[in-house]
């Protein structure tokens, strides 16, 4: 019987309410950062250039004043090490996809879809002047070419555009190529745990991968990072799930399996939640920012989260930003217009449960200027980064101790009078 008694004197330290002890000053938040690194290289770029952005990213993060980082499109599994081992100094802790090795066996293009595709592009594009331009034409023109040659085929090519469509096709008739991932990289100055990794599509070949990563860090929360699918408003072919017809329908799709597990994680934790990501959509603002996806944007807040960084509209500024000379092709392809006007989108995001917005004390746009590195000007990437000061949840352990001793007495008490009772 006094295992019982046990039992029920854990469940109670368990399960009783956490006091939060007095609401902590500003010198208590933590920086959680999310920030889009676009490692591909741009149209703009050649491989010198590229490999210069990349080392320039690489440095700014190792000097973020951040405690946490949530980074998006670093593709290959070799950037991801790279990353992790240059950043380790600051960033000691860090979590990402688990990622298979390229199948030996798989091959991602299949020659007779691929010999069609190639023959469009070189008699519908043949006014191209660089490789990217040759591809981003030909999935415009050839539209039903790349709906043969299928997804994976399409993504093994844009992951080797650099060595131009002749070569990457080659390159993408061969066996063990690439190894898709998730792009996803969460980097950490406290202990994670808790950490866990989910697929949006598990059973599907896709051109982009899309899930979340989240982890228990130290004294902060739960975070939950995440790239959600994007809108090709220029493009007319679908590259997303089968399950759906639509970029709208699948990202919406995204938000309910991410929030529901954000839910989820909030109430089994004392700390907060926190969640942080490209998220492909954003409000519309007047005439200055341009919206995207806004009704799942919507759905986002009707859930019960807030978006502290646009809670003042009118002073919101755009992260994907026509300024911005890596950005504007995206841009264009996001209003499907290359004559727009507005400054650009608000892509990214950090989000916190409505009822924790108090506990955002500051909300700012990061990395947004060129930089000089190695002797030259550059932007770090197509997408600014966007920080959130956040002061989790305090637990009082005295508080906490002098309840569960008040339960273990009374618990005491009533297990004498039902062993009496008993006897």
């Amino acid at each position: 019987m006094a295992s019982v008694f046990v039992l029920l004197v854990f469940s109670t330290v368990l399960f009783s309410p956490i006091r939060e002890s007095a609401a902590a000053s500003e010198s208590d938040s933590y920086g959680i950062v999310t920030y889009n690194v676009r490692f591909l290289r741009h149209a703009s770029e050649n491989e010198t250039e590229y490999a210069r952005r990349q080392r320039a990213v690489v440095e700014t993060l190792t000097q973020a004043e951040a405690d946490v980082l949530c980074l998006q499109e670093v593709w290959v599994p070799d950037d991801i090490d790279d990353i992790v081992q240059k950043t380790r100094d600051a960033f000691p802790y860090h979590h990402r996809i688990t990622v298979p090795g390229p199948d030996p066996t798989r091959v991602p293009c299949e020659p007779g879809p691929a010999s069609e595709f190639s023959t469009c592009a070189a008699t519908r594009c043949s006014s191209a002047t660089t490789d990217e331009e040759l591809l981003a034409c030909a999935y415009l023109l050839c539209n039903a070419e790349i709906n043969n040659i299928g997804q994976e085929c399409v993504l093994c090519l844009l992951l080797n555009s650099h060595l131009g469509l002749t070569v990457s096709l080659g390159f993408c008739l061969q066996p063990g190529r690439y190894s898709p991932t998730h792009g996803l990289l969460m980097l950490s100055k406290r202990r994670l745990s808790d950490k866990k990794e989910f697929s949006f599509s598990a059973n599907e070949t896709l051109l982009l991968t899309r899930g979340y990563i989240s982890a228990m860090i130290e004294d902060v929360g739960h975070v939950f990072c995440t790239h959600l699918t994007t809108r090709l408003a220029g493009s007319p072919v679908y590259f997303g799930s089968s399950q759906f017809s639509n970029y709208t329908q699948e990202q919406l799709h995204q938000v309910n399996l991410l929030l529901t597990a954000a839910d989820s994680a909030a109430k089994a934790s004392a700390y907060g939640v926190v969640v942080a990501g490209d998220m492909n959509h954003g409000p519309e603002i007047g005439d200055r920012i341009q919206g995207d996806n806004v009704d799942v944007y919507n759905v986002v807040l009707r859930r019960g989260y807030a978006d502290p960084y646009v809670a003042n509209m009118s002073e919101a500024r755009c992260t994907l930003c026509r300024a911005n000379p890596l950005a504007l092709a995206s841009i264009e392809a996001f209003d499907g217009s290359p004559n727009g006007t507005h400054e650009g989108n608000i892509l990214d995001h950090v989000y916190v449960p409505s009822n924790d917005v108090s506990r955002v004390v500051g909300a700012q746009r990061i990395w947004d200027e060129p930089v000089v590195f190695e002797g030259h000007s550059l932007y770090l990437s197509d997408h600014y980064g966007v920080q959130l000061q956040y002061v989790p949840p305090v637990v009082d352990v005295n508080d906490a101790i002098d309840e569960w001793r008040s339960s273990f007495s009374e618990w005491k008490q009533k297990f004498g009078e039902w062993q009496e009772d008993e006897c």
